[in-house]
């Protein structure tokens, strides 16, 4: 066990419950193969000796994501909307003993280690470090502590979460990092455009 912990948010690859702004122009059953794809190059591009890595996941169950993506520390995300998914995974991590936590997205192709890593010693000196999409949300976010209040009453799913999340952190005095900005995969052109750094 290292100290520093890469939380990857996902769900249980089920049509229909999955990438549905996508779905809705490639069908349900491509989008949930797309979802598939990004998962497991998100997997593949994200391990790295220097912190554990746990899958916290919605929908499914524990043998059904195992067989999915095989054995992998899996974590049921809590209940409630995106902001107390992240925060549940947060405080999950920091009650283990963990003393930087990284959540992550799995739709970013971009998406290192290297992003993470960056990420991870920006803590060094702020108290938070917030990977930016293209679109105004978050690809990333890291803590070296639990501050609940980054994710209570935002709009999630909407171009205001990153500016938001900037305003909470300055009102409760939190310094902040911003990691680079990244592209990811919503809409059928993000896809045109993203697939390729995905491989055969």
């Amino acid at each position: 066990m290292t100290d520093h912990l890469v939380i990857l948010l996902t769900k249980f690859p089920v049509p229909g419950s999955v990438k549905t702004r996508l779905a809705a122009t490639l069908g349900d059953i491509e989008a949930c193969k797309i979802h598939d794809r990004l998962v497991q190059h998100c997997l593949s591009a994200n391990q790295s000796p220097l912190w554990d890595f746990q899958v916290h996941y919605a929908g499914g169950s524990l043998d059904q994501m195992t067989d999915w993506i095989g054995q992998k520390t899996l974590v049921p995300q809590c209940s409630g909307d995106l902001g107390a998914r992240i925060s549940g995974a947060f405080l999950s991590g920091f009650a283990q003993g963990y003393k930087r936590i990284c959540v992550i997205g799995s739709d970013i192709p971009e998406l290192s280690s290297k992003h993470i890593t960056q990420a991870f010693k920006a803590l060094d000196v702020a108290d938070l470090s917030v990977g930016p999409t293209e679109d105004g949300g978050y690809y990333l976010i890291a803590l070296k502590a639990p501050h609940s209040v980054l994710f209570e009453t935002m709009p999630w799913s909407t171009s205001e979460i990153f500016d938001a999340t900037l305003d909470k952190a300055q009102h409760n005095q939190l310094a902040v990092h911003v990691g680079d900005m990244l592209e990811d995969v919503d809409h059928f052109e993000d896809w045109q455009k993203l697939a390729p750094l995905l491989g055969k």
